[in-house]
């Protein structure tokens, strides 16, 4: 709970409800307007997929088993839904105010401050923790605790974590669970298509009578999948434990490259998997940028 002598005027910003975002569908998709990345990720995906399960893919199913395949097609599944959520979530972009709201409160006239200009800082307690809340010019209001400006986006998001080109979105509160599952997921298939590729390899050299060396030239689409499993993992699987290390935290990114070690989130619940759970499984708050379109459509047609 937040304490303090006055409540700033959260919601006071400037017309456009995501900046430089894109929004499609009343709010329903929200995502960056530089994507071209995300489409990498994708057809990384669909390439090292493609290529396992149109020329490994018999081989190690007959010989493993139609399971080992499923387990594959799973991760790739999970792998790809969790990119286009985290791509085009909402990730808790902040609401616009109305234009009499902004032009009142920079000149000075809001009811919620005294002082011309507006100060730069607003005082709150957060579950026993002093916070500052810091004014944003861009968008003319006071940031809640936890959130930032994404210079990128050209908005405040809630509960921002970073803002990512692999998914072309910001990662805030919102979508954070569909981010952190989509590099689990990667990592996850990595390991498997490195696996069963390399499997591929020996298995086919041994029931020819070759050595490894000599059974390389046969399968180059194993090959392929090899490195590029084994290269995405090396970017990605670091990640993924930083992550898992931050969500058992309660601590997002942007506070961990503020703060650095040994900060303690007045987020945190007592026990790491339970914070991890609230992340993944907890309730997620309204979009607001979607509120917003559908309170501006109204506004419209009512005119």
């Amino acid at each position: 709970a937040m304490q303090g002598e006055r409540r700033p005027p959260y919601s006071v910003r400037r017309e456009s409800p995501a900046g430089n975002m894109i929004l499609c569908f009343e709010g329903r998709i929200v995502t960056a307007s530089q994507g071209n990345v995300a489409l990498l990720s994708t057809i990384l995906i669909v390439l090292v997929t493609g290529l396992f399960f149109g020329l490994s893919g018999p081989f190690v199913g007959e010989r493993l088993g139609a399971g080992v395949l499923v387990l594959g097609a799973l991760l790739s599944f999970f792998s790809l839904g969790f990119l286009l959520c985290a791509a085009t979530s909402d990730p808790g972009v902040l609401p616009p105010a109305t234009a009499w709201e902004g032009d009142h409160y920079l000149q000075g006239k809001a009811a919620y401050c005294d002082t011309v200009p507006p100060p730069k800082l607003w005082d709150v307690e957060v579950n026993g923790t002093k916070m500052q809340l810091k004014f944003c010019f861009t968008c003319h209001m006071f940031r809640p605790p936890r959130c930032s400006h994404c210079s990128i986006c050209d908005v405040c998001v809630d509960g921002f974590d970073h803002h990512c080109p692999w998914v072309g979105n910001c990662v805030g509160a919102r979508n954070y669970r569909y981010f952190f599952l989509f590099v689990v997921s990667v990592c996850a298939a990595c390991v498997y298509f490195f696996s069963f590729a390399l499997y591929h390899l020996i298995k086919s050299a041994r029931e020819q009578d070759k050595s490894f060396g000599q059974g390389l030239g046969d399968h180059p689409s194993a090959i392929a999948v090899m490195v590029i499993s084994f290269l995405t993992f090396w970017m990605v699987g670091g990640l993924s434990g930083l992550h898992i290390m931050l969500a058992a935290s309660a601590i997002t990114t942007n506070e961990s490259f503020k703060h650095g070690q040994g900060y303690q989130s007045p987020y945190h619940l007592g026990s790491a998997w339970r914070n991890i759970l609230v992340a993944l499984l907890g309730p997620r708050r309204p979009s607001l940028v979607r509120n917003h379109m559908r309170s501006s459509l109204t506004n419209t047609l009512s005119v």
